[in-house]
């Protein structure tokens, strides 16, 4: 897994997100926060990016700084929600 930098957007809604060497946005995490939770509405990457972990390490990104936010953490998309309940299960509502 190569390791990325990752930058944010602050607007609302934000990003996190990983450029391409022609300064494109190569892979992106789109949320919100709502009521002190953080919301992954959509990760996605280019094709450039697909299978070199860059969409896993902006969702552990995204919750890493949710946690230093004091904010839950929640997904509308189908992977963050598959990386929350494999690696982060603590952070689950029962």
């Amino acid at each position: 897994m190569s390791n990325f930098t990752i930058q944010q957007t602050e607007t609302s809604p934000g990003a996190f997100y990983i450029e391409s060497q022609d300064d494109q946005r190569a892979g992106v995490l789109d949320y919100r926060v709502k009521e002190e939770t953080l919301i992954i509405d959509h990760v996605g990457a280019s094709n450039e990016l697909r299978g070199t972990g860059a969409a896993r390490q902006l969702v552990d990104h995204a919750i890493k700084w949710a946690i230093g936010q004091g904010y839950a953490v929640r997904s509308k998309c189908s992977y963050g929600r598959h990386v929350l309940e494999k690696h982060y299960p603590h952070l689950l509502e029962d």
